[in-house]
Formats: structure tokens, C-alpha cells, sequence
């Protein structure tokens, strides 16, 4: 099942809430971001980066990112030149 975090638009979604804390992780996915439009993930206000150090976000070529659940995340989604979406769903057991 896919949940709506930001329905489609173009204005900016800033400090959006993804509470994690029940699920083992989350498939996060955007559509419509286009060239440098990026939509941001941070826990407690920093950016979520991977083991290399690599700040992890959504982009025109990153359409989706699976995330470890037990956390609450924030989502922040800058203007848009066309309508972008964000979403989320929650992996079969045992899948992530």
C-alpha cells in the first residue's frame, strides 16, 4: 500500500513527518522531480547519509530510497517546476 506524504504540487513541503518507529524499514519515492530538484531527508534536522558518508536523497535519477524503520524522519521538498509527489510504503516482511 502507498501512503501520501506530499500530494502533487509545485509549492515547497518543508518538515514533513515519517514516523518509522513501528516498521522495520520504508521505501520512500517521488515523482516528478525533474534536472536539479532534490527532496531532502533528515532525522533530528541532519541530513541521512550512507555508510561512505553520502548524503542520501531523492532526486530526478534517485526516484526512490529504501530506509531503515525505528526512527522518525523529516521530508523537505523544495519548489518544484512541475507537480511532485512524495510516498512511502511499507516492504513485505522479510523483502528489507
Amino acid at each position: 500500500m502507498k501512503v501520501t506524504l506530499i500530494a502533487a504540487t509545485t509549492s515547497s513541503a518543508a518538515n514533513v513527518e515519517l514516523n518509522t518507529n513501528a516498521v522495520r524499514s520504508v521505501v520512500i519515492q517521488q515523482q516528478g522531480l525533474a534536472g536539479a530538484e532534490e527532496v531532502d531527508i533528515k532525522i533530528d534536522g541532519l541530513a541521512i547519509t550512507d555508510d561512505a558518508g553520502t548524503v542520501r536523497k531523492l532526486t530526478a535519477t534517485i526516484p526512490a530510497l529504501v530506509l531503515e524503520g525505528g526512527v522518525v524522519y523529516h521530508i523537505d521538498k523544495d519548489a518544484t517546476a512541475g507537480n511532485c509527489s512524495v510516498s512511502y510504503s511499507i516492504p513485505p516482511f522479510g523483502t528489507y
